[in-house]
């Protein structure tokens, strides 16, 4: 009875080991490449990244055949963040297509505290929340009988309570796949005072000068408010096309540099919304300098800008022109002060 017990057992120990060791037999651990990667690529180059590169080589030799890829992208993570650097992080698939393409598995609510409140300032329109009836300045009082915050009630589904004219009402908000509508926005508050709300300097929204259609009327405004709260950023030469409209002539609003190039190498940035190409121009010189287009047209009217902490990146730079050159008063939130160029690499050991 023994032996037969220690036999069975053996051969359970032995398909284990056959079933781990076939599980995944074309499998890659991307961990060191990584590691490599990073040390070699990072904007600086001292002790600092020397020691990190230890530690991840290290924690690479975790990694087992067997491994989920979700595990081992959190891990990677992890380990990333402790260079506490912006713009250096992994996505998974889901979550590129939420940045780049505006697509994602969402409630369709846009939030923001206001005076200790969490106030729905956008729906998404063809969205769950949309559907559930939501509109903009209700407070949300709950999800899932748990005090609510921007991001929760942003991707999870469940039980909402929120607030509008003193009543609650109670709703179950669903999730689903939606595309955001990020296009630039362009409204009359009155008769002197117009909101254009850029959401995304992503290119597409930049192929035309999404002003044109505006521009008679907004040449009458005494006010215009320029609303780049939430705006992640995207392409820069779509935050110069922008500019161009209240900047009325040539003027260099900045320079991208890259401090492991040694020369003294300096060109303006192309005016070429392709992404790609931008990188690879700025790939060739230390420094590349930002300016404005020229243009026959021009806002004159006084600028206020809205930023929040989600405001980042091209969106940033844009604000930051604003204020020197036009003089607007940036109203809001601190920006989230990342104003790096960001590169994607795709990992394709982890799909």
């Amino acid at each position: 009875m023994i032996k037969t017990i220690l036999a069975i057992t053996l051969a359970l120990f032995c398909f284990a080991g056959a079933f781990f060791c076939t599980l995944r037999p074309d499998f890659v651990n991307p961990y060191p490449g990584v590691c490599e990667f990073v040390a070699s690529k990072i904007y600086r180059s001292d002790q600092e990244i020397e020691n990190w590169k230890k530690v991840c080589l290290k924690r690479s030799t975790l990694v087992k055949s067997w491994s989920s890829k979700d595990l081992i992208t959190k891990d990677i993570s992890n380990v990333l963040q402790i260079l506490k650097m912006s713009h250096l992080e992994i996505y998974q698939p889901r979550e590129t297509q939420s940045i780049w393409r505006g697509i994602a598995q969402e409630t369709g609510i846009e939030s923001e505290y206001v005076d200790g409140e969490l106030v729905v300032f956008k729906v998404h329109p063809g969205s769950p929340s949309a559907e559930a009836g939501l509109r903009y300045g209700d407070v949300l009082v709950s999800l899932n009988k748990e005090y609510p915050n921007p991001w929760r009630v942003k991707d999870t589904a469940g039980n909402l309570v929120y607030r509008r004219n003193g009543k609650e009402i109670s709703v179950h908000l669903k999730t689903h796949e939606i595309k955001r509508k990020e296009n630039v926005e362009i409204n009359k508050l009155n008769t002197s005072v117009w909101q254009i709300r850029v959401p995304s300097f992503r290119r597409e929204f930049f192929e035309k000068n999404p002003i044109d259609p505006y521009f008679s009327e907004l040449q009458k405004a005494k006010l215009i408010i320029v609303d780049l709260r939430g705006n992640q950023g995207g392409n820069f030469v779509a935050g110069l096309r922008f500019l161009s409209n209240f900047i009325c002539d040539v003027q260099e609003i900045g320079r991208l540099v890259r401090p492991r190039d040694t020369t003294d190498s300096v060109a303006v940035i192309p005016e070429n919304l392709d992404d790609l190409e931008q990188l690879a121009a700025l790939d060739q010189v230390h420094a590349m300098i930002l300016k404005t287009y020229a243009t026959k047209k021009c806002l004159n009217a006084k600028i206020k800008v809205l930023t929040d902490a989600k405001t980042a990146s091209v969106a940033e730079l844009v604000a930051q022109a604003f204020k020197e050159m036009r003089q607007a008063p940036l109203l809001g939130s601190t920006s989230s002060g990342q104003l790096l160029v960001g590169v994607w690499y795709p990992m394709d050991e982890l799909g």
